[in-house]
């Protein structure tokens, strides 16, 4: 499936030799939200994986910005701001862009264009309620 923001990119891997001096860190980890489980829920589960894996992305890459996009990202920005420490200029969440992403990839599946020629954006996406 190709979407809207689709770029060719190379991962290495997750050896922490990948991960010194980075410049930009993207954060995708995260439970897997289940059925009848709130997001307040997932945060809680977020909260602990993320307690664990923030020190060690910022003891072998201190300077680097990091984009958070684990759900709910914008709740786990914040906690990601808070365990490492960096200013806050420095912790960025991807917000509604997967949202917009895959909004335009489906009208532009819907009226059979290229997704790079549909324009449109979310602006709020997800709400924390028993969803």
């Amino acid at each position: 499936m190709t979407t809207a923001m689709t770029l060719t990119v190379a991962i290495l891997g997750n050896a922490t030799f990948c991960l010194q001096n980075s410049r930009v860190i993207v954060i995708t980890a995260g439970a897997r939200q289940k059925e009848g489980e709130t997001r307040l829920d997932l945060v809680q589960k977020n909260v602990g994986i993320f307690k664990e894996i923030v020190p060690e992305l910022i003891k072998y890459s201190p300077d680097a910005v990091i984009v958070v996009v684990t759900n709910p990202c914008d709740i786990m920005a914040w906690v990601t701001w808070k365990l490492s420490g960096l200013p806050k200029h420095r912790v960025l969440a991807s917000g509604t862009m997967l949202d917009t992403s895959r909004f335009r990839h489906l009208l532009a599946e819907r009226f059979n264009v290229a997704a790079h020629s549909v324009h449109g954006f979310v602006f709020w996406g997800q709400i924390l309620k028993n969803s």
